[in-house]
């Protein structure tokens, strides 16, 4: 990255200049403070929908959840859930969330509004995974570790063998009674 580009910050991310070197190269987006405000809000909204029992999640949130909760995130998998973003609020002639962690309509929020917004969001999501069972922290670093990632700790995935109850009888079935 050239001296030139500025210097953008995104969420709790482990390489800050990928997802910055993606975003200026994408043609069809909002100002950096008026999207990654927008993108913010819109993650807090996914996470606190989670906190809410018998909620249905939208794919897209689901996957800003995920995202939230691995520290440091991957710079691939946020410029992924990013891109899906900006596609889903339809670029620069879609609708920006103004509402939430940093509040902004027609003028962009002041930087440090952003970075406290950030900030913000990540003592929710720090908090709330600290109160989860020493279990339950376990098992959700287990669903989201992939079969490969797995691998390389020592870890096997578990399978199951599940058995079919019910439905129709098979001819086989007849001849073994």
């Amino acid at each position: 990255m050239s001296s030139t580009e500025p210097q953008y910050s995104w969420l709790w991310c482990d390489d800050n200049e990928k997802i910055t070197e993606w975003f200026l190269n994408e043609p069809d987006h909002h100002e950096y403070q008026f999207f990654y405000s927008s993108f913010i809000n819109a993650a807090n909204r996914a996470w606190e929908l989670l906190r809410h029992k018998n909620t249905i999640l939208q794919p897209l949130d689901e996957e800003m959840i995920n995202l939230l909760s691995r520290d440091p995130i991957p710079a691939g998998m946020l410029i992924e859930t990013l891109n899906k973003y900006n596609r889903l609020i339809g670029g620069t002639k879609g609708y920006l969330e103004g509402k939430g962690l940093i509040r902004f309509q027609d003028v962009a929020p002041e930087r440090s509004a952003v970075n406290n917004g950030e900030i913000e969001l990540h003592k929710k999501v720090r908090s709330f995974c600290k109160k989860l069972p020493k279990a339950e922290q376990e098992t959700m670093e287990d669903e989201e570790m992939a079969d490969g990632e797995a691998a390389e700790v020592g870890k096997s995935p578990v399978q199951f063998e599940v058995a079919i109850v019910g439905g129709k009888k098979n001819n086989e079935d007849h001849d073994m009674a």
